[in-house]
């Protein structure tokens, strides 16, 4: 197995064993290494760290999730379209990936990485982040273009309203009574409505 291969056999095998215990502190490098088929000393010479594998499966999945959500928007007419199908893309990651986010990025399974590792993967993020917005710019400007919005926005109002559409989702997914009547369809619409009446 190549090199490129082991490293995501093992991205998938720590994946697969969150969605099964739930708590990366109950995940063991010989648990990891059975479930991608691989030696236990093998992990080693591709992570110094369980850590370390856990950050760069977080980086792996979140870099993959950008590349396949821009690859797809490419075929996509139209604004609105764009965007629903852009915050369904974002939704799902974080649905199948919330665990990770939360042990790693929010430090609640009660171990932390090396201060230095800390700053990288928060520096990486931000890039991630960043990717992310200019994503979304594209779709602004294709707004602006459709006169669906008259201007760019400036990053903070940006930031605002995605908040916002995001909620929209998330109070779904949280199951408030407020949205228990409506289907997805119609939260992407208002989580849409919300994102454009913001920024007008």
């Amino acid at each position: 197995m190549a090199s490129v291969d082991k490293k995501k056999a093992l991205f998938e095998a720590v994946l697969e064993l969150i969605k099964e215990k739930h708590e990366l502190s109950s995940i063991k490098v010989s648990d990891i290494a059975a479930k991608a088929d691989i030696g236990k000393g093998t992990v080693y010479e591709y992570f110094p760290s369980k850590e370390e594998l856990f950050m760069q499966t977080l980086l792996h999945v979140a870099w993959e999730n950008l590349d396949q959500t821009r690859n797809s928007l490419k075929t996509e007419v139209g604004f609105k379209t764009a965007f629903l199908k852009l915050m369904e893309k974002i939704n799902s990651f974080m649905d199948k990936n919330f665990i990770l986010f939360r042990n790693l990025v929010m430090n609640q399974c009660g171990f932390f990485f090396k201060e230095n590792r800390q700053e990288e993967l928060i520096s990486v993020l931000s890039e991630i982040r960043e990717s992310y917005i200019s994503l979304f710019y594209e779709l602004i400007d294709l707004a602006v273009e459709e006169k669906v919005l008259s201007c760019r926005p400036e990053k903070a109002d940006l930031f605002i309203a995605l908040n916002s559409a995001m909620m929209c989702l998330v109070f779904k997914k949280k199951g408030y009574p407020e949205f228990a009547e409506y289907e997805k369809e119609d939260i992407l619409e208002k989580s849409y409505q919300s994102f454009i009446r913001l920024l007008k």
